[in-house]
């Protein structure tokens, strides 16, 4: 099979707003419901959630195909969320860092806990955008993507103030 082409049993293209769900955890509410209205105004089913705890308990009643993880919040931080849900609650789910956290140490602790991506906060949302509708049009094809770009984890640098 050629490289260059996704598998096709691996896509998983979503043209329903209730097959692009996608859960933004962050303790700062501002911020997680403004993040929900652009996503819902972008044709996506977006909740929110603000603490780790609670983005567990979410994922495990709404099931969304993408989770957006402070890594910082409360009751359990994003690198604990994201560790829970690839050890079995949500294996194939996309994780992506959304946090002010960009060091090197921070993103081997993304890359450990099994990110796919890592925006640095204020992140860039048509980049963010461009990440959810890739990844909603093309599914696990995206990761491999990544793979061939030089790793897991694609990082991208805050949105200059």
């Amino acid at each position: 099979m050629n490289s260059d082409k996704p598998d096709p049993a691996r896509v998983r293209p979503a043209t329903t707003v209730a097959q692009r769900r996608v859960l933004v955890a962050d303790d700062d509410s501002d911020l997680a419901h403004s993040m929900v209205t652009i996503l819902r105004a972008e044709g996506f089913d977006a909740q929110y959630v603000y603490t780790g705890l609670d983005a567990v308990t979410m994922t495990r009643r709404w099931q969304p195909q993408v989770v957006l993880l402070d890594l910082t919040m409360s009751q359990g931080s994003g690198w604990e969320v994201a560790s829970t849900l690839r050890s079995g609650l949500a294996p194939d789910c996309l994780l992506i860092a959304h946090s002010a956290l960009d060091a090197p140490e921070d993103i081997e602790r993304c890359i450990e806990a099994g990110f796919d991506a890592h925006f640095a906060k204020p992140c860039d949302i048509d980049s963010l955008l461009q990440v959810l509708r890739g990844y909603y049009s093309i599914g696990d094809a995206w990761r491999q993507s990544a793979a061939q770009e030089g790793g897991r984890l694609k990082t991208f640098p805050a949105t200059p103030r």
